[in-house]
């Protein structure tokens, strides 16, 4: 055959392997020679090729028994060979048991096959590129780069060839997805003597790429070849620690929240924190609420003015911000309290309901004070309020006269603030005019009041307040034989009657004013006493003048005990046998004094009608033997009042007035000055005798 025809049959082999094979390194690699069968090839060998050097590794023959026979039994331990043949082909697999670097990476491996009756061979085969995967990929600590970039470096120390790096992020620790932006940058370190390379690999990329949110990251690296990149090419590194990039969050400190108010001027501060836990660095500013920039820095001081707030902003360098706002609580009073009042005039005789319309109004303050009404130092709280600010108050009124009108801002954090006073005049009489006797305006007679009047009262009517003050007024009881008095005294008129022979019958006072469009009246009926007599005069009066008229009753009788033990101890002393009244005497006597008193509320001691002259020796008497008698006067009045403690409380008001009650202290009075005086001493000198004769004479006058 010709030499054609055996180069076409060589260019029908088949080899299974591509020219350029990449193979792992430490791995079993297998490579397959095929070549169809015409009866024309008798042997294949399997040849290394490494630089210049060509070493005839395996001979395989198909001419008589199938075989392959390594040319050096040493290389058994690195390669196996092995021919077979069908009914088409023949087939030859050649094996590197453990493919290394150093040994196989660019080498040339081909077959040569020839018939042995010719000398034509041929040849194929492939040149064999040897990987090595990363080994444990490492990544460093994410760091931060600057404010706004962040910064991943992971590396390895062995690989071949020079590693590629991909970065993986994994988002809120839910998903994971390969980082397709940022800057990657790589450092190749090869080690001349073992071929590999430490390869490290940097990623810089943006937070806001990233986004807010926590990420964590790992590195994928593979050899860089330029086949397919299969799975067991590439190596993963474990995650870094998580990072969190996100908005600030601002916090203000617990040095803003001042318990109760900071006072107006008052200089104070304030901090501001952020909580986010995001690594990018945050700049905090202050600002007023008139976006005025205050301050850069956690720490605001500031001095306290009204209406005045505060902001505070944290923000990074991708405009990421948070923003809180803090409002002092300061506190200042209201500028301005002032009242205003719609109507400022008003006339009873002709308004019939009297309203003071008006509102106080209340600049800004805080807190807000509580608004009452002063009228004329009465006070009135408004709750009602018509606009902000303004408070509306309608106060009814019913008796004439000139009020001051304020209003009032109260508040327990500042002073009571009060507005200037407005004048609101009601023009009208007074109220109901009061009656009363003697000048005693603590008992006020009413109509139902039955008034007993004796010889010598006065009775007055008087009537305050009205607006003009009032100047007319009449008084009028029964049938007066004598002038009134009139008097007219800032705010009150008065008018006083001297009671001398009426007839009894009723009191009436009237005042009114100028116009006459009103008048007051006052009525009350009274019983006039001429002379002192055993009748009873019955009386209505109140529980407190009952009181008082018992308390003067006993005062009386006392002084009367006192008087008569005086005057009796000293006629025992100086004469063997005193003079004494007859009973019929003393009877009477203390009957009448009894009965002026109480007829004439607590003043009948003013009219006790006791001889001049036995008065007038009382005190000469007591005086000349007060210290001669001081123990006689104390017995004498303690037992007085022994004797009338028990009918100081009683309730039943005849007792007090009874005669025989009357005539029987009388009786023990004199009956005691006997028992407590010694029959004759010499504490008397002669002088006593002109005195006794003196108080002989006034008795029987």
């Amino acid at each position: 055959m010709s030499f054609f025809f055996y180069r076409l049959i060589a260019l029908l082999a088949i080899v299974d392997v591509s020219w350029c094979q990449w193979s792992m390194e430490g791995k079993t690699q297998t490579f397959k020679f095929a070549i169809n069968n015409y009866g024309y090839v008798t042997n294949i060998n399997w040849i290394f090729q490494n630089g210049n050097r060509n070493t005839t590794l395996f001979l395989c023959s198909s001419a008589n028994v199938m075989r392959c026979d390594a040319v050096d039994d040493t290389t058994l331990d690195l390669y196996s060979a092995n021919i077979t043949s069908n009914s088409s082909s023949i087939i030859s697999v050649f094996t590197i048991k453990n493919v290394s670097l150093s040994l196989h990476n660019t080498g040339w491996f081909y077959t040569a096959e020839f018939n042995t009756n010719i000398s034509f061979h041929e040849t194929s085969g492939f040149n064999l590129y040897v990987f090595t995967p990363a080994e444990s990929p490492t990544c460093d600590e994410v760091k931060l780069l600057n404010e706004s970039n962040i910064q991943i470096t992971c590396w390895t120390k062995k690989v071949f060839p020079a590693s590629v790096c991909l970065f993986n992020v994994n988002f809120n620790v839910s998903s994971e997805y390969e980082l397709k932006q940022g800057h990657i940058s790589y450092t190749q370190e090869q080690n001349l003597t073992t071929l590999y390379y430490k390869t490290t690999c940097t990623l810089v990329v943006s937070a806001a790429i990233l986004g807010p949110g926590t990420h964590m990251f790992r590195v994928v690296m593979y050899p860089n070849i330029t086949s397919g990149i299969t799975e067991d090419m590439q190596r993963r590194s474990q995650y870094t620690s998580s990072i969190y990039l996100g908005y600030p969050k601002t916090l203000l400190g617990t040095n803003c929240e001042v318990e109760g108010y900071i006072m107006e001027n008052e200089q104070s501060n304030c901090t501001c924190l952020d909580i986010s836990n995001s690594i990018l660095p945050t700049q905090i500013i202050w600002f007023t609420n008139r976006l005025i920039i205050l301050e850069k820095g956690t720490s605001l001081v500031f001095t306290a003015k009204r209406k005045e707030s505060f902001k505070c902003t944290i923000s990074n360098r991708l405009n990421w911000t948070d923003t809180v706002d803090f409002q002092p609580n300061i506190l200042y009073p209201p500028d301005i309290v002032s009242v205003n009042i719609t109507k400022q005039v008003f006339d009873l005789c002709n308004d019939t309901d009297i309203v003071i319309s008006g509102t106080c109004f209340v600049s800004e303050s805080n807190p807000e004070p509580s608004i009452a009404v002063n009228i004329d130092n009465s006070v009135m709280d408004i709750t009602s309020s018509k606009y902000e600010r303004e408070y509306v108050f309608n106060i009814i009124m019913k008796n004439a006269g000139i009020y001051n009108i304020s209003c009032l801002a109260n508040s327990k954090e500042y002073s009571k603030i009060v507005s200037r006073k407005t004048i609101v005049t009601i023009k009208g009489p007074s109220g109901i005019p009061n009656i009363f006797i003697n000048k005693n305006e603590e008992i006020k007679f009413q109509p139902n009041n039955l008034m007993t009047i004796t010889q010598g009262d006065t009775i007055t009517c008087q009537s305050k307040g009205g607006y003009p003050i009032l100047k007319n007024i009449s008084l009028t009881c029964g049938t007066v034989e004598t002038s009134a008095t009139r008097k007219v005294d800032q705010d009150q008129v008065s008018m006083t009657l001297n009671m001398i022979n009426v007839t009894s019958g009723n009191c009436e006072c009237i005042v009114w004013q100028e116009s006459n469009c009103l008048q007051n009246t006052t009525t009350v009926q009274f019983e006039f006493i001429t002379s002192l007599n055993d009748d009873s005069t019955t009386v209505q009066l109140s529980e407190g003048a009952i009181s008082g008229i018992v308390i003067a009753v006993i005062l009386v009788l006392a002084t009367i005990a006192l008087i008569i033990f005086l005057v009796g101890r000293a006629r025992g002393k100086c004469y063997n046998k005193p003079q004494r009244r007859t009973e019929n005497e003393r009877h009477n006597y203390n009957h009448v004094v009894a009965a002026q008193y109480v007829n004439t509320e607590m003043h009948a001691y003013e009219r006790i009608n006791i001889q001049a002259n036995y008065l007038n020796v009382i005190p000469a008497a007591t005086t000349f033997c007060e210290e001669q008698h001081i123990n006689q006067n104390q017995a004498s009045t303690q037992y007085v009042n022994t004797e009338l403690s028990p009918y100081e409380t009683t309730g039943n008001t005849e007792s007090y007035y009874n005669k025989d009650y009357i005539n029987d202290i009388s009786n023990d009075i004199n009956s005691h000055e006997y028992e407590t005086v010694n029959n004759t001493d010499t504490y008397c000198n002669d002088e006593i005798d002109d005195i006794n004769v003196q108080m002989a004479s006034g008795s029987e006058q």
